[in-house]
């Protein structure tokens, strides 16, 4: 995929986010990965393995695609706050570039379990795979 396509992508989801009331500051969203704040709370055998989803990503699968009906997924680094809240997010691939701006509109609106490591709430990070699969609907 072309990184001036992504980049493209991600600048609209970023004035979509401000259109819609989320402020841009809150939540950073880049087309190249970020230097994660900590390793800390970070699970090396599975970088999948987030803490605990309490308001999980509800992606639609983009009207645009049904008639195709395309599967995919989207992969995002996600850097989440004290509070579980994202606070930055990272498209590391996708098999279709119409799937970003809905992952990381799900994204967006989800929110996680804090993680404490010694006592204390840590901002962390970990991947998420977003999938689009129209039978699923």
């Amino acid at each position: 995929m072309k990184h001036t396509n992504m980049r493209t992508i991600i600048l609209c989801v970023c004035l979509a986010c401000v259109a819609a009331g989320r402020a841009s500051a809150q939540v950073a969203v880049t087309a190249e990965p970020f230097e994660p704040v900590s390793v800390e709370a970070y699970d090396h055998k599975d970088k999948f393995a987030g803490p605990k989803m309490l308001v999980a990503p509800a992606a639609l699968y983009p009207f645009e695609m049904r008639r195709s009906a395309i599967s995919g997924e989207v992969i995002v680094l996600v850097q989440i706050d004290q509070y579980g809240a994202p606070s930055r997010l990272a498209v590391l691939s996708t098999t279709n570039e119409v799937f970003i701006r809905y992952a990381l509109a799900a994204l967006l609106q989800s929110s996680w379990a804090p993680v404490v490591v010694s006592g204390k709430a840590k901002p962390v990070w970990f991947y998420h795979r977003v999938v689009f699969d129209i039978t699923r609907e």
